[in-house]
């Protein structure tokens, strides 16, 4: 009788171990995470100008320009066979293009070119260089656009006082892609405009040569160079200062 106790008690033990051994039952989740961050990007897309030619073969002395009919191309350049069919030459042109360094782009970098400007009679037209812009960021941003913050080179005070006259000025506006060019929504684009992904904005740089009643006035305006330099930023849309509530 005291063998079978003892028996009982070694199953019981054992069978104690077991139990505590299998009873840690349990379930895992695995939990796996990306992160990624955004943009702000704003692209050139397109350029254009206004180019102004002489029409060789037109002689009309009843002429507000003194017999030679310009011919104005815009927003691109003519093309060879139609100059030399038409018999044409560039006289004047404003044209937008990529800031290059040698042979290579500069990121984020247009230069404008103004070349061998004159009077236009009551402002039949001015000079126009544009830019067209993509706004290809993933995150909103508003436009920092500051036309005050003008950089002038050397003895380019007359552009600023022609700026002031109102002679040169800038306008940016919304555009949508038509017809293999670029037609306006309508909207104006102001400072601190937010700007979505696929949004198209386009910078068209004006400048007209002032024709003055005294003459003196008007000789002093020949044979002037300058330059000047400005910039606009996008920034996210919730840090930028001075634009109100995000």
């Amino acid at each position: 009788m005291k063998k079978i106790a003892i028996l009982t008690v070694a199953v019981v033990l054992v069978l104690s171990s077991l139990g505590v051994g299998f009873a840690k039952w349990f379930d895992r989740i695995n939990i796996e995470g990306t992160v990624t961050t955004g943009s702000v990007d704003l692209v050139v897309v397109d350029y254009s100008g206004t180019y102004v030619y002489k029409d060789l073969d037109h002689d009309d002395p009843g002429m507000w320009n003194g017999g030679f009919a310009c011919v104005v191309s815009s927003p691109d350049p003519l093309d060879e066979g139609t100059i030399e069919e038409a018999g044409l030459e560039l006289i004047s042109y404003a044209e937008a293009s990529q800031t290059m360094d040698g042979d290579e782009p500069v990121d984020d970098a247009v230069t404008v070119v103004f070349d061998n400007l004159f009077p236009t009679l009551d402002r039949d037209f001015d000079f126009v260089a544009d830019v067209v812009f993509h706004y290809e960021g993933t995150i909103p941003a508003r436009l920092y656009l500051d036309l005050d913050d003008i950089e002038f080179g050397e003895g380019s005070e007359w552009i600023g006082e022609l700026i002031e006259d109102g002679y040169v000025w800038a306008e940016m506006y919304y555009v949508e892609p038509a017809d293999g060019g670029w037609e306006p929504t309508g909207e104006t684009v102001e400072p601190c405009d937010q700007l979505h992904y696929c949004d198209y904005i386009k910078l068209d740089i004006h400048f007209a040569i002032p024709q003055f009643e005294d003459e003196e006035a008007n000789n002093e305006m020949m044979n002037l160079s300058g330059s000047a330099t400005f910039h606009f930023d996008v920034v996210q849309w919730n840090e930028t200062l001075g634009c109100g509530e995000s």
